[in-house]
């Protein structure tokens, strides 16, 4: 089920102030602490910027603004950045999968996200998700889990799918599959195409979505059953099982999530206050 603009925002992280104490504190995510000082973050909101939801989502939009400003747009040596992103269509008046997935996407392309409130709402572990859905089975990731298909280590699992659809072979292979005549590769066609499109690990990261979602949309041959996930927890897999594992890395996402909880207590603090000006102005004028 759908969560309100508020509480996405309630979610989405807590007064940059906050954060800028955390990260000022002398801990390993101090503004000493290496390569990740100064650098500019950016933060993404997912709300609906259309539709009945409208008043509610500027409302969330204007606080997260007005405590990014309140903070110097700065937490601890962090410059920040807030894009707000509109999941929602004129043609809906609400949220849609497809553009919150579209919103997903651009999020994940951008070197800079700190944090992306994506699927927030199920609270997606992947590791979780990954057991109760049998993955670990018949793949191995990080030595531990079945080997009757092939690994999910990271070096391993992007050596062998940039091979593979980087091939002559491959795209013989869509046009095969392109001529089947039933599901789910009429309705799958799209997919294949948009994968086709991209390159290197947009590739790769586009067709994990896809795999992951229907298995068999490229591959009539794919042995892997389908999981009934959703959108949201295909892209959160997908993140997962593609992420560079250095521990640079690691510690700035650390870093990140401090800051995602610092900064949703501004987000939903400020838009509660704009909702509550709009209220008491409603209210004198009546």
């Amino acid at each position: 089920m759908r969560t309100s603009p508020i509480l996405v925002a309630a979610v989405l992280a807590a007064a940059v102030a906050a954060c800028g104490s955390d990260e000022s504190s002398g801990g390993s995510g101090g503004t000493s602490g290496g390569g990740t000082a100064g650098k500019q973050l950016t933060i993404y909101s997912s709300l609906p910027l259309q539709g009945a939801a409208r008043a509610q989502a500027v409302a969330a939009v204007n606080g997260a603004k007005l405590a990014l400003e309140q903070a110097g747009n700065k937490a601890g040596a962090h410059t920040i950045k807030y894009e707000p992103l509109d999941d929602s269509t004129a043609q809906a008046g609400n949220w849609t999968p497809e553009q919150e997935s579209a919103n997903a996407r651009k999020a994940a392309q951008d070197d800079s996200t700190a944090v992306y409130p994506y699927g927030l709402a199920e609270h997606i572990k992947p590791i979780r998700l990954m057991e109760d859905k049998g993955c670990f089975g018949c793949h191995a990731l990080d030595g531990k889990g079945g080997t009757a298909g092939p690994s999910l280590d990271r070096d391993s699992l992007v050596a062998r799918l940039t091979a593979r659809l980087s091939s002559k072979e491959y795209r013989r292979s869509i046009d095969s599959v392109d001529a089947l005549p039933v599901e789910p590769f009429v309705s799958s066609r799209k997919a294949r195409h948009d994968v086709l499109d991209v390159e290197g690990m947009d590739r790769v990261q586009l067709w994990m979505r896809h795999h992951i979602l229907q298995p068999k949309f490229d591959n009539p041959r794919s042995q892997m059953p389908a999981l009934d996930l959703s959108d949201a927890q295909a892209v959160a897999l997908t993140e997962f099982l593609l992420a560079e594992p250095p521990a640079a890395v690691q510690k700035r996402r650390g870093g990140y999530r401090r800051l995602a909880l610092a900064f949703a207590v501004g987000l939903v603090a400020g838009g509660a206050g704009v909702g509550a000006v709009g209220w008491w102005r409603r209210r004198s004028a009546g």
